[in-house]
């Protein structure tokens, strides 16, 4: 019902009834269900933002994974991790960190 229309009895239409929600620092607000609909609608669009750019930044990580690595820098990999379990839960990036910076090392020695 559009709040324009009357109900048949003369009097207005009634507002729909608000809903009070919490907010970030303390307090509540009241909201129609227009602006609470608008509301999840952002929520919604953000959070799926949130997750293509998680994802995108997943995908352009500089870093190679275990089985990418050459025969060398797997083994230069052992002498800094020793555990196989230890090393299969690295992420490409500190597998890359690790083995620059041995490289680094054995370089400034």
């Amino acid at each position: 019902m559009n709040f324009a229309e009357r109900i048949p009895t003369g009097e207005p239409a009634k507002e729909p009834k608000k809903r009070k929600i919490r907010i970030e620092g303390g307090g509540e607000i009241s909201v129609s269900p227009a602006e609470d609909e608008a509301h999840k609608k952002l929520e919604a669009r953000q959070s799926l933002q949130r997750e293509e750019a998680h994802e995108a930044k997943e995908e352009s990580a500089v870093g190679r994974t275990l089985d990418e690595l050459s025969d060398e820098e797997r083994e230069l990999l052992e002498e800094i991790v020793p555990s196989e379990e230890s090393r299969a839960n690295l992420s490409p990036e500190n597998i890359e960190f690790l083995l620059r910076t041995k490289k680094e090392e054995k370089e400034a020695a």
